[in-house]
């Protein structure tokens, strides 16, 4: 029976990888004071405010960036994902206009730089120094000012042979040439964590809205049958609307799981708040004062199932019903 190399062990070191970076976002939310009420995916968190946090490694250190929506922060993981991987624009029905993202640079400057190094020995020893020179300034621009440490090891490189032709040049050019590889699947391991945000943050407010929605379409129908009714039916059918309210997966409990803005502002207003006194409006048989309650939690909520249309309308060009 054929056996495993010893250090095969790729799932214990992948768990242990994510225990690692989970035990620093959790150090990094103790110092921030950060009162975390739902994770989205690892280092991509709610507060009890209802406010987004990103948990990014800057330098060395966990850096926190915030946002007071989930569209803003989807946004700024798109606008990641497409600095890394480009993007492409469509001008009419023909016209695409391609902008090259990060890794695919990198991975041109990689290979770049690594013919470069197979050229260089076969040119005449006048011509080296001025062929290498020319091909470290052509690469290094995209190399300049980079955070990423193979960048920088690379840039590094290539201003060591624009000053001085080592004697090692070719050597030099392969190895700035492999650090620009590097790069490169540093940023696919940076893609692969924010595409995985993307997914969660986008996953998580499907939810989100469909709940809120649900309960906007509930009370609409509470409401629709109290307005129809009279006497003592009326008392009933309120009775069944306090009924909804309660319990697992009733209208409060649907509303309470929702811990993300725009909907977690709204969830909590006064509006919807002023629903667990309909029991008391009853008791005084106070009709106006619970038609008021209804209306009130129904205009509150009625903006989650607008808003997902426009936005649903925008991306696939098509009307959506919610």
């Amino acid at each position: 029976m054929h056996e495993r190399p010893s250090h095969y062990t790729p799932t214990k070191d992948r768990l242990r990888e994510l225990k690692e970076r989970k035990g620093r976002i959790d150090q990094t939310v103790r110092e921030l004071g950060m009162n975390v009420t739902h994770e989205i995916t690892l280092g991509f968190l709610v507060d009890d405010k209802g406010n987004y946090h990103l948990l990014r490694k800057s330098r060395g250190e966990l850096v926190d960036h915030q946002f007071p929506t989930i569209d803003q922060a989807l946004n700024q993981i798109e606008r990641v994902i497409e600095t890394k991987l480009g993007f492409q624009e469509k001008i009419g029905r023909q016209i695409k206009i391609k902008f090259t993202g990060e890794n695919e640079e990198l991975v041109k400057i990689g290979a770049g730089l690594i013919e470069s190094a197979k050229l260089y020995p076969t040119l005449p020893l006048k011509q080296q120094a001025k062929y290498a020179q020319e091909m470290a300034e052509m690469f290094l621009p995209a190399l300049t000012n980079a955070q990423n440490v193979y960048k920088k090891r690379a840039a590094e490189i290539l201003r060591t042979i624009i000053a001085s032709e080592p004697p090692d040049t070719a050597e030099k050019l392969i190895e700035a040439g492999g650090d620009a590889f590097e790069a490169a699947i540093h940023g696919i391991h940076i893609l692969t964590g924010e595409t995985i945000r993307l997914i969660g943050g986008a996953g998580r407010q499907d939810v989100w809205e469909r709940r809120a929605i649900d309960v906007y379409g509930r009370l609409l129908m509470h409401y629709d049958k109290f307005r129809s009714l009279e006497g003592e039916k009326r008392k009933a059918c309120v009775k069944g609307i306090i009924y909804s309210l309660r319990g697992r997966w009733g209208i409060k409990d649907k509303l309470n799981s929702i811990k993300g803005n725009p909907y977690f502002k709204r969830i909590q207003s006064r509006e919807i708040r002023r629903l667990d006194k309909l029991e008391h409006y009853l008791e005084d048989e106070n009709f106006e004062a619970i038609e008021r309650t209804l209306v009130g939690a129904i205009k509150k909520l009625r903006a989650i199932p607008r808003d997902r249309s426009r936005r649903i309308n925008r991306l696939t060009g098509k009307p959506v019903r919610s």
